[in-house]
This record gives C-alpha cells, sequence and structure tokens, in this order.
C-alpha cells in the first residue's frame, strides 16, 4: 500500500528545511498528505536547573519562546511544501512531550519523518524524548533524516536491506515495499550464521520477487558488528537509503535501543528506514 499520510516533524534544527523538502518528493512521488507537526515543549531540562519553582520558570519560558519560533516557522514550511508541488498538507502545533506527540500523530499516518538526534549530553539520552526513538513505539514506519546531509532528489533509487530474520525486519521489508518496489536497485544484506535454520537470505529474496523487486545479495558470517557492517557497504554501494528493523528491549518501564540500531541512528549518513 501507498503512502498516503506523511508526518514530518518540524522543529528549528539545521535539517528541518531538508525534512520538509524529503516529505515533499515522497508526498509527490506517491500523491500523499503532508501533516507537518511542531511541538512546543522543550525536550529536555539543563543540568543547571532545579527546584520545583525554577524548573517551572524555564519549562513556561522555554514553551513561549518556541511557540514564537512555531509562529515564524509556519509561514516558511507552508510556503516551501506550495512551492515544492504539495498539493495537500496541514500545520499542526502542539503541546507536551515530544515522543508521546509524534507517537499520537503517527497512528494516523503511513509514515514518520525525523530527524537523526544530536548528541549531547547523558542526561538527554536518558530522557528517552528525542525524535529518532520514535521508531521503536510508532505503529507506522518511521524515516529518520541524518543531520548535517542535503535530502537527495529523488530517495530510494539505491536501497540497502538489512536483513535478519526477526519480526522487526520482516515488518520493515514489508512496509518499505512502495520503495523497494520503485527502486532502481536493491540490495539485501543477510549476516549467515552456522546454526541458522532457514537459508533465510534466499527465502526473502523470494518474496520480494513475487513483488516485483529483484534485489542482489550480500552476506556476511559475522553478525556482532552488524552496525557498522551495514553502514560501510551502504556507503561502497552509494545507497540512498537504508531499510531495517528496529530493534530494542524494555528496560526500567522504557524502549532501549539494541546495540545495532543505536549505532546505526548515531553514524548514519543516509536516511534510514525502520519498523519495529
Amino acid at each position: 500500500m501507498p503512502f498516503k499520510t506523511i508526518l514530518v516533524h518540524v522543529a528549528s534544527d539545521d535539517a528541518c528545511i531538508e525534512r520538509v523538502k524529503l516529505a515533499a518528493g515522497i508526498a509527490e512521488k506517491f500523491g500523499a498528505h503532508v501533516v507537518a507537526l511542531y511541538i512546543t515543549s522543550p525536550v529536555h531540562m539543563p543540568a543547571g536547573i532545579s527546584g520545583r519553582g525554577a524548573s517551572h520558570a524555564f519549562l513556561a519560558e522555554a514553551t513561549e519562546i518556541a511557540r514564537e519560533k512555531g509562529a515564524a516557522l509556519e509561514k516558511e514550511i507552508i510556503d516551501r511544501l506550495g512551492s515544492l508541488g504539495v498539493k495537500s498538507w496541514e500545520w499542526k502545533i502542539e503541546e507536551g512531550d515530544h515522543l508521546e506527540t509524534l507517537t499520537h500523530y503517527a497512528n494516523l499516518a503511513d509514515l514518520a519523518i525525523v530527524a537523526q538526534s544530536e548528541p549531547h549530553t547523558l542526561e538527554d539520552k536518558v530522557v528517552m524524548q528525542i525524535p529518532d526513538h520514535l521508531g521503536l513505539h510508532a505503529p507506522c514506519p518511521v524515516l529518520v533524516f541524518p543531520l548535517h546531509e542535503t535530502a537527495p532528489p529523488g530517495i530510494g533509487k539505491r536501497i540497502l536491506v538489512a536483513w535478519k530474520d526477526k519480526r522487526e525486519a520482516t515488518r520493515a521489508v514489508r512496509e518499505a515495499l512502495p520503495f523497494l518496489k520503485s527502486a532502481e536497485e536493491v540490495i539485501l544484506f543477510a549476516p549467515v550464521t552456522s546454526n541458522e535454520k532457514f537459508e533465510t537470505g534466499r527465502d526473502i529474496s523470494t518474496f520480494l520477487a513475487r513483488h516485483g523487486v529483484n534485489c542482489s545479495a550480500r552476506t556476511s558470517s559475522d553478525d556482532r558488528d552488524a552496525g557498522p557492517a551495514i553502514l560501510s557497504l551502504a556507503e561502497a554501494e552509494n545507497c540512498d537509503m537504508v531499510v531495517m528493523g528496529a530493534f530494542g528491549h524494555s528496560r526500567w518501564r522504557e524502549m532501549v535501543l539494541g546495540g545495532a540500531t543505536r549505532h546505526i541512528l548515531q553514524h548514519m549518513a543516509v536516511p534510514v528506514f525502520m519498523t519495529h
């Protein structure tokens, strides 16, 4: 099923306009509606803020500043969507936890586009409000756009599928079929272990072929360093997208990213399409 509703996270970061351009390109390709979502609440509390009164004052001031930035961004984003040929869009501004709000809007989206997180302090990582963790929570696939990169004019021409015989990877492949079917080349990367019961690389290739997706396979006998291997192959093959499952586990009532997923989100250089 093609993407008909695209949610894009709007913020005052350097990659915001590139995310909007990416959303516009995908919307034009699939005839989709774009929901541009801006969240006024600050993502984290600075380390120097302490005490209930001080925290409340900081949040109130930061939220008001964010509202002003949102108002300034609204016209720019709407004008940009129109100039990029998007025929259907809407602007949403909300206050609340970033991850919770994004997840709420993702409930009725076919694809969500968010930014790679800029690593700052340990506190930021513990808060778990950073947008690129959306892949562990959203019911729709999430396309994470790397910081400090430029949106390619036609994303999805050369796609690397990071395959693993797990539910998360299977769902990612199914959800990515609109991209995979229109790609010029799809490269399947599947680690092979000695105790593997099924020839999953061959099986997924057959599955994709039945959907009209012809792919070439690459294998690895060691998946301990899967994250670096995936990014290295994507660069070597000049891929403009990686499709993968977002792996994580529950800890202290929160979802924590798995090692390979965390590495890719930290070091990615091309957009990463993921589902959990």
